[in-house]
């Protein structure tokens, strides 16, 4: 059975986390700060609400030292957390591979000068969730997921990863093309931040305003043209 590692069990990776424990083809462990969301995780499992109902019994730590080796690690922590998290992960022995699924362009590199080139493999998620309360995740969009050797080639270890997710019920591919599809998101995703922060408004209310849209629009195309 394979090991996997999460990192960040918040909004998005709760909902892998979940998802792939309840499948019970591998085993999760789940790694977070000191507190209430991971202790809840560990005395009564993480809780996923929204497109499925479930409760996953998976392993949890707040100490990442806890952790000698593994098969696969999932990094899903906030851009700005990456450098201390890769730092507390570092000494982790890795089988197959390490990717994240965090938003940016440079996460991949910074795998790469931490576990070296071989062992990354590029993860892209169009997929949303929130993390209303300790131990709980609301599922609440389910886009696809992504998951390709950053030299663009094919490899069983993609090949096995993506037919997990697939089974426990994630829209996810593999691609030849996960360089080309971590710039199409992040094209699609600098304008709606800028004006969820700006406007103060959410996705929804973004796409829902017709003048804010076309903006939206606009900048969408003026990065294509880059």
């Amino acid at each position: 059975m394979k090991q996997v590692v999460i990192v960040g069990p918040g909004g998005l990776g709760g909902i892998y986390a979940a998802l792939l424990g309840d499948q019970g083809q591998c085993s999760i462990t789940v790694v977070g700060r000191p507190g209430p969301h991971i202790d809840t995780i560990k005395k009564n499992g993480l809780k996923l609400t929204g497109r499925r109902e479930t409760i996953a019994c998976i392993n949890a730590v707040d100490d990442p030292s806890q952790i000698k080796t593994c098969d696969v690690i999932l990094y899903v922590v906030k851009a700005q957390d990456t450098q201390s998290v890769l730092a507390s992960t570092a000494h982790i022995e890795v089988r197959d591979f390490v990717s994240s699924l965090q938003n940016g362009t440079i996460k991949d590199e910074l795998l790469c000068a931490t576990f070296g080139r071989e062992k990354v493999i590029g993860g892209v998620a169009i997929v949303a969730g929130e993390r209303p309360a300790p131990g709980l995740i609301n599922w609440t969009y389910d886009g696809i997921t992504q998951f390709g050797e950053l030299d663009g080639s094919t490899s069983e270890r993609v090949d096995y990863f993506v037919g997990l997710c697939k089974e426990a019920g994630l829209n996810t591919e593999a691609t030849g093309a996960i360089l080309s599809a971590t710039w199409t998101k992040m094209v699609g995703w600098i304008p709606i931040g800028l004006y969820a922060t700006l406007a103060r408004k959410t996705n929804a209310d973004i796409f829902g305003d017709p003048l804010i849209a076309a903006g939206y629009l606009g900048m969408v195309r003026e990065l294509c043209a880059l």
